[in-house]
């Protein structure tokens, strides 16, 4: 709510809400209303607008005048901040304002301070005392009471600190009016102070723990006055509120005193007159003497009450020797003069009950936090679904077609849905910000990794959980007083990265490896860190207890460079695990903004002979010391090799194989297990390098500087993670898969190259029969005296080499995929540069095993060890190994989904015409082909879009999420091609295997979940924010001031006054509270919102009891030029231009509409009561036109009537005529009109577009009758396509004038200041000249194309924020122009609004600063604003009349300027070079 209150004692004033209207004045703006009927019932027709422009919050007080007439003057303040900040001072920090009638102004009241001076009401002081006898006389002292943030810096001078009540002697109508108004000073801090220095009544800060004083009232019937402090309403007593005005204005003091008032009242005021109390306390000066002695004698007893506090809170005596010269009535407060209202409400308070949130089709896309899905132990599948802070399983059902709904009787029982997390009873104590399954090789069991905030935290820090997901197991979270324990941060190491806490992780980049031994995260402090995660056996057998539970994980944070010198830093990195968990593609930002790929390997996993869990069930044991030897998870940070140029983008890593890697892995025999993720030996990855310039751009020759546009398409590449070094190996100790990809060579081997096959194959057995020979001969193993040994031997070798050929050849059968009992000799160390393919590295590497290792079966996946090349290769080689998919075509698209586990095919997101993703499946043909077949995924189902899609984290199931009319499904499909034709592409309907999200609801406990949500917001903005130091605010202590807060709140809405205040204390700009899940009166129900919604006729009407109707008082007239404004055609429904093309005349202003659909709109409280739910639609009209006058066919129809009437009753025709001119003068006819009505949004569009072009056309004015030639463009906000229009629009058609305004008031921010910046630098240095073209006919111009070669203007204003202020700062900075108007809105930290909480609310944070060389941090603008070159600011008054002296004195400042640096065409050089030829040349000397 709003503060200030109404005036005090009866008469002292009344408090006045506003209404909005853009009808007058400069651009978007508001008005006050009221009853033009003083003690009459409010009615419609009673209501006449205030004459202020941008006046919102104040009272209207009437005040006597010296020259016996008494006035109305309304006090009030003219905005309201926007952003939650307090000791706040830019540019829409609230002042006090003043109007009286028949004044041409309004005057500032508190312009000696640029903070926050608001809520303005007036107190009346009353006197009685007796003089002589029985008679005695009342006099009135009035005072202005307001909330302020102001303090006494010391030197006289105002400092920013907490929010307190402050009062002022009520300034007369001389007083304000008196002082000479210069625009030129008008500035806050420049303006003529227009009343005397005010002084402080409460210090709330002191007597609150730091708190401010959020809003306050009056009493009108006892004079208390009311205080909003924290959660509570105090109370300070009529006469506490007494003593506190006297005594601190030190009125009734001095003149006990005996001082005089004008010249001890330490209160001095600019020009000669000073200031004093009004004459009614000038006439009590002249009380009895002995009355007034026994009140003297009372106040000092009563002194000893009243303290001074300073900006600080420190307490001062009150003697006037201790205060700052010039400010002795400064900041005068009680001790404690307000008191807690003891206020009980019985109530069953139902938004405390517990929420139960129904999960409907569009909420579920809504809410979605992440989906992961598993294969259970009993054979079925299941989703792990993170929706609003919560986890459950959702079962997947078959076929939707063919499901059974239960019908009771014990048949056909329906899947289970069941929590993962919280309970029933705690839903909203933790935020499960991320639930992942963690793949295991035990067949039994199933467990999640959870993210989530710890209830045990005080701050409701990140913690990670392992929770166990099957049928059977608990809830976690559901018992408060068995909670589970994390493995990391939380209550253990929880905290701020600063000070050496976790932090808060960056949810959308956490992923666990695919084997499930390792996970990585980035987060808001740009980290980049790695975790190996507990052996699960362990874990559960070692956390049955907190007592025994092990000491919290360790993860490692990874360098902040790659080996190349490129920086890794976190903030908006993409990361995607190898299968085995060895390797981290992480996806960041090179130096120079490309996105670029680099590949960290964080040590090979080692595990205790890879055992199975069937060996476990049978009781095999190891030796527990040999297992401890060889189990190693630990994360150990190697090589990080850069695997992209950072010359274009490359994003969205993808680990797989190609068909070649299978080819090969199906001759060597190793075609593998289906439950264990084959090897990746291929990064895929999407890059825009071989991209083309599109839209037909090739010159900068056109209107409007066509500029080179580059398409956002990617094309598919792929990098072999290892290569053949080309030299030739033992053969012995070759492995088959080796063997088979030198005789199939490369991965396209077919087509006219496979004739090669053969003659490689032939080769391989030369080399492997002299190899064989010269072994025979070193070994001694040939004996030349021996013939059968000689015999033998040669059966042997023949023997081998057909070993090979049959390797090469024959495609073995399908055995089960095996692995190294353990590869520690197989890993090399790469810490010296060299690469690390070892003999078995290779044979690993290459999906075969070495000779002589024995197999064991495989538990998890195994990862190649990567052929880095040498380290910090500044020839990048490694990146430069990759080629691209030729046959995938180039589209924008999305990401890569996944490739199948069993086939080469690759499934990606495309971004479709309509902005809604595609499912694009390329199917790679089999080796040696490289052919590529697109497979569409095209159902049958109208208006069905996608909405995402992905892969599990055990990369064995993909998810599908489609949109459909009225419902949403999410498709669980494993991943391997039989399914993904069987289940996708066939399924039209899209019925089989889906997640069942039917009749779910969410249970909430508000209670639970408001302090989640304060703790959750104060974190977030604790390490969101662009300084981790928090600008030295002790932020802790702010947790702790308003933490009791929270227990107070009862709904939603006061969660968000406790962020406001809890946020507000960054000081900062961008700051702000809103979003959330509230309880409205339409329930978000749109058939509800469009039926209450008030359409508009798009004109301004006044109701009229003596038209019995509603005059057109104004309609708004736009741009004539453009059909289309920001992509709509938004005309007055009641224009011509719009009711001509149905064959209907417009109205024009003084028109009087008196019915609506058949109802008179006299009969109804107001118009729009008609008009509700009528937005787009027809409606009719009865209207009198009384200006536009009647329709022809109208009159002909009368004309015909009076004829035929004359005939009938034989009257005189000239007399006949009279009568009837007479009769259409005065009674006009009612007619109908068919009109289609606007919505509010696109009559408040049409109201700001008919001011644009107002503006427009009074530059093109008021220039022309200057003296030269402008150009106006305004920018409502630098934010899409729309802004960019709006400049186009404005900027090219007069880019030839020779001035130019660039109107940025009202601006809301956005992106675009550097390309507006960038047009406006070009410069004109050459020049064109046709045989009969030039500059001054249309010719070419001049190059740098289109350069604006005039003078620029910006108009900026106090609603100029964020990028507006950028630009006009850029403006200032690279000397483009000159600044004209008010100190900006002071936004100059950027934002993403990204630190979202549970119910989607947010507190939101500023992110990413600013600064230069000339401002520092800021830019001079954040919490401060662009200060003009030239200030002048639009009066409230002379405003609402249509004066924009901000425009005025653009063009004014223009013209001087004009004036001494003219802009005029250069002439030109004069007559063309000679080139004749010379009579001297034309001699003949051969002859």
């Amino acid at each position: 709510g709003g503060g200030g209150g109404g005036g005090g004692g009866g008469s002292g004033g009344g408090r006045r809400r506003t209404g909005t209207d853009t009808g007058t004045g400069t651009g978007p703006g508001s008005r006050w209303v009221k009853s033009s009927r003083q003690g009459s019932p409010v009615t419609v027709s009673s209501v006449q607008p205030i004459p202020l422009h941008q006046a919102i919050d104040g009272v209207v007080h009437r005040i006597p005048s010296t020259g016996g007439d008494d006035s109305s003057c309304m006090f009030f303040t003219r905005f309201k901040q926007s952003s939650q900040t307090f000791r706040y001072v830019g540019g829409t920090a609230e002042h006090l304002w003043a109007y009286c009638d028949g004044e041409d102004r309004a005057v500032a009241l508190t312009g000696d301070y640029k903070g926050t001076s608001r809520s303005p009401a007036i107190y009346r002081v009353e006197d009685s005392s007796e003089v002589g006898g029985d008679d005695s006389t009342t006099t009135s002292t009035y005072y202005l009471l307001f909330i302020s943030d102001r303090h006494d810096g010391g030197d006289g001078t105002w400092i920013p600190g907490t929010l307190n009540l402050w009062a002022v002697p009520l300034p007369t109508q001389e007083e304000m009016y008196s002082i000479p108004y210069s625009e030129v000073d008008g500035e806050a801090g420049h303006m003529p102070k227009k009343m005397p220095r005010p002084f402080q009544l409460t210090s709330v800060n002191c007597e609150h723990d730091g708190m401010s004083l959020m809003e306050y009232s009056v009493d009108q019937a006892q004079n208390n006055l009311i205080l909003r402090i924290g959660a509570d309403l105090h109370i300070v007593g009529g006469k506490e509120v007494v003593k506190l005005l006297v005594r601190g204005g030190r009125r009734l003091h001095d003149i006990d005193e005996g001082r005089d008032d004008d010249k001890d009242d330490g209160v001095e005021m600019q020009g000669e007159r000073k200031s004093t109390t009004n004459p009614a306390k000038d006439k009590s000066a002249k009380m009895d003497e002995k009355a007034n002695k026994g009140k003297k004698k009372k106040r000092k007893k009563g002194n000893d009450d009243v303290s001074h506090r300073d900006g600080t809170g420190n307490g001062l005596p009150l003697s006037s020797a201790a205060m700052p010269k010039g400010a002795a009535s400064s900041t005068f407060v009680s001790s404690s003069p307000a008191r807690a209202l003891p206020i009980s409400i019985m109530s069953d308070l139902q938004n405390l009950h517990e929420r139960l949130l129904p999960i409907t089709h569009p909420t579920f896309v809504q809410l979605l936090d992440n989906i992961d899905a598993y294969k259970t132990p009993y054979g079925t599948v299941s989703a792990l679904v993170t929706i609003r802070g919560q986890a459950w399983i959702n079962p997947v059902i078959p076929d939707l077609d063919s499901f059974y709904i239960y019908k009771g009787g014990g048949m056909n029982m329906p899947p289970r849905r069941y929590r993962v997390a919280p309970g029933s009873t705690t839903g909203g104590m933790t935020r499960i910000m991320l639930a992942v399954q963690v793949p295991q090789p035990d067949k039994y069991t199933r467990t999640s990794l959870i993210l989530a905030t710890d209830p045990l935290s005080t701050t409701a820090e990140l913690a990670f959980y392992l929770v166990e997901t099957l049928a059977d197991s608990t809830p976690a979270f559901a018992d408060v007083s068995d909670l589970p324990r994390p493995i990391l941060g939380g209550h253990l190491n929880g905290g701020s990265v600063k000070h050496g806490g976790l932090g808060s992780i960056k949810v959308g980049s956490l992923t666990v490896s695919p084997c499930g031994r390792r996970v990585a995260w980035t987060d808001t402090d740009g980290r980049i860190c790695a975790m190996a995660l507990p052996n699960l056996g362990d874990y559960w057998s070692t956390n049955a207890t907190e007592s025994q539970a092990a000491a919290p994980s360790e993860y490692t944070v990874l360098p902040q460079e790659n080996e190349n010198g490129q920086p890794m830093v976190g903030i908006e990195a993409e990361l995607s695990w190898s299968p085995g968990g060895r390797y981290l593609a992480i996806e960041h930002s090179a130096r120079n903004q490309f996105a670029v790929i680099s590949v960290a390997d964080l040590g090979e996993i080692l595990t205790s002979n890879n055992t199975t869990n069937d060996d476990e069930d049978k009781g095999e044991k190891h030796d527990e010391e040999e297992d401890d030897a060889e189990e190693d998870w630990s994360i150990k940070v190697g090589r990080i090799v850069q695997a992209t140029i950072d010359r274009f983008n490359s994003v969205d890593a993808y680990w797989g194989r190609t068909a070649f890697d299978m080819k090969t892995d199906e001759a060597a025999g190793a075609a593998g297990n289906s439950q264990v993720l084959p090897t990746a030996t291929t990064l895929y990855y999407l890059t825009d390098r071989d991209v083309v310039l599109s839209g037909g751009v090739s010159s900068p020759w056109g209107s409007r500087a066509p500029g080179p546009h580059f398409e956002k398409n990617k094309c598919v590449y792929a990098l072999p993670l290892v290569v053949d070094n080309g030299e030739t190996s033992d053969s012995d100790k070759e492995s088959d898969a080796q063997v088979a990809k030198k005789v199939f060579g490369g991965p396209y081997a077919g087509g006219g190259a496979s004739e090669l096959v053969m003659l490689r194959e032939s080769v391989l057995e030369d080399i492997e029969e002299m190899k064989e020979e010269a072994d025979e001969d070193t070994n001694g193993l040939k004996d030349a005296g021996s013939d059968a040994d000689k015999g033998e031997g040669e059966g042997e070798g023949e023997e081998i080499s057909n070993r090979r050929r049959t390797k090469a050849k024959a495609l073995a059968t399908s055995q089960p995929r095996t692995s190294p009992a353990s590869s520690k000799e197989a890993e090399k160390s790469t810490e010296d540069g060299e690469s690390n393919e070892g003999e078995h590295g290779d044979a690993e590497a290459r999906g075969g095993l070495a000779k002589d290792v024995p197999a064991v079966p495989l538990l998890f996946p195994v990862d190649v060890h990567i052929s880095f090349g040498s380290k910090a290769d500044s020839s990048f080689s490694f990146a430069r190994r990759a080629y691209r998919m030729s046959n995938i075509p180039k589209a924008s698209y999305l990401g890569i989904v996944s490739q199948l586990n069993d086939d080469p095919a690759l499934i990606l997101l495309e971004k479709g015409e309509s902005g809604s993703p595609l499912v694009k499946i390329f199917s790679i043909d089999d080796f040696p082909s490289d052919g590529v077949e697109p497979m569409p995924v095209e159902p049958k189902v109208p208006g069905m879009t996608v909405v995402t899609a992905g892969v599990t984290t055990s990369r064995h199931h993909l998810y599908f999420i489609y949109k459909m009319p009225g419902k949403v499904r999410t498709k669980i499909v494993s991943n391997d091609a039989a399914s993904l034709i069987s289940l996708l592409v066939k399924d039209d309907m899209f019925t089989k295997n889906i997640v069942d999200n039917s009749a779910w609801a969410l249970s909430i406990w508000p209670s639970l979940e408001y302090q989640q949500m304060y703790d959750d917001a104060w974190r977030l903005l604790r390490d969101y924010f662009y300084d981790a130091g928090m600008t030295s605010i002790d932020w802790d202590e702010v947790y702790k001031r308003y933490l009791p807060l929270v227990g107070r709140c009862a709904k939603r809405e006061e969660l968000d006054d406790v962020l406001r205040q809890m946020a507000s204390e960054l000081s900062a700009l961008h700051v702000f509270v809103y979003g959330g899940e509230y309880n409205l009166p339409l329930h978000e129900d749109e058939s509800l919102e469009l039926a209450n919604e008030v359409a508009s006729l798009g004109a301004t009407v006044r109701r009229s009891d003596e038209w019995s109707g509603y005059v057109v008082t104004s309609l708004p007239e736009r741009d004539p030029d453009f059909n289309l404004m920001d992509g709509k055609a938004i005309y007055s429904p009641l224009s011509h231009d719009v009711l001509k093309m149905s064959g209907q005349r417009g109205l024009e202003v003084g028109d009087v509409v008196i019915g609506v659909n058949g109802e008179s709109v006299i009969n109804v409280p107001s118009i729009h009561m008609l008009l509700r739910g009528m937005a787009g639609k027809s409606v009719r009209l009865e209207v009198l036109r009384v200006k536009s006058g009647p329709s022809p066919l109208l009159s002909r129809s009368r004309r015909v009537r009076t004829v035929t009437r004359r005939a009938a009753e034989g009257g005189d025709d000239a007399a006949d005529d009279d009568a009837e001119d007479t009769e259409d003068t005065d009674h006009a006819t009612p007619e109908p009109l068919i009109v289609v009505p606007l919505s509010p949004s696109d009559a408040s569009n049409l109201r700001y577009t008919a001011w644009e072009w107002r503006t427009r056309q009074a530059v093109k004015q008021l220039s022309s009758q200057a003296g030269f030639s402008a150009g106006y463009i305004h920018l409502r906000d630098m934010s899409g396509t729309k802004a960019v229009d709006a400049f186009v629009r404005g900027f090219y058609p007069d880019y030839d004038k020779q001035a130019l305004i660039v109107d940025v008031r009202h601006n809301h921010g956005g992106n675009i200041d550097s390309w507006l910046l960038d047009v406006l630098q070009r410069r004109a240095w050459m020049y064109w000249q046709g045989r009969a073209t030039n500059i001054t006919n249309g010719g070419l111009g001049w190059d740098e194309q289109f350069a604006f070669r005039g003078h620029v203007v910006v108009l900026i204003d106090e609603k100029t924020s964020s990028d507006g202020e950028g630009f006009s700062r850029g403006v200032s900075e690279l000397g483009l122009g000159k600044l004209v108007g008010t100190r900006t809105w002071g936004g100059g930290i950027w934002l993403s609004s990204d630190n979202k909480l549970v119910d989607g609310g947010i507190a939101s944070a500023p992110e990413i600063g600013t600064y230069n060389k000339n401002f520092g941090w800021g830019l001079g603008i954040e919490n401060m604003g662009v200060d003009p070159d030239v200030w002048v600011d639009n009066d409230p008054h002379q405003t609402y009349g249509g004066r924009d002296a901000q425009l005025e004195k653009a063009i004014s400042v223009l013209k001087e300027w004009l004036e001494e640096e003219p802009v005029v065409l250069p002439q030109r050089p004069g007559r063309h070079r000679d080139m004749s030829v010379r009579e001297e040349s034309k001699g003949c000397a051969a002859k």
